[in-house]
């Protein structure tokens, strides 16, 4: 069985900015799971940055951006018993 969900999360109108998240799991057998995960999130600065930025170079300060990819591997061995084995990654830039 495989199963596909995309969400979109949040949206900044002025920049067309958009956080969302995207998983691919793949079921092969009653005990083995395999999850593809890709993300992407935004987050404001604070207000004391905003306000710097606005007073000193005259303009709105951007959101941050962190993309990121998890892929998972999940055995259900036992009832009482999970083995999990995943790999990430994460990049971090500015709009």
């Amino acid at each position: 069985m495989i199963r596909i969900q995309a969400t979109t999360i949040a949206k900044i109108p002025s920049d067309n900015s958009r956080a969302s998240r995207l998983a691919v799991v793949y079921i092969p057998t009653d005990k083995d799971t395999l999850k593809l995960m890709l993300t992407r999130s935004l987050r404001m600065t604070f207000a004391e940055e905003i306000q710097w930025r606005w007073q000193t170079f005259g303009r709105k300060s951007d959101p941050e951006t962190l993309d990121s990819i998890e892929l998972r591997y999940e055995r259900q061995h036992t009832p009482n018993l999970l083995f999990a084995l995943g790999a990430y990654d994460s990049r971090k830039y500015q709009l």
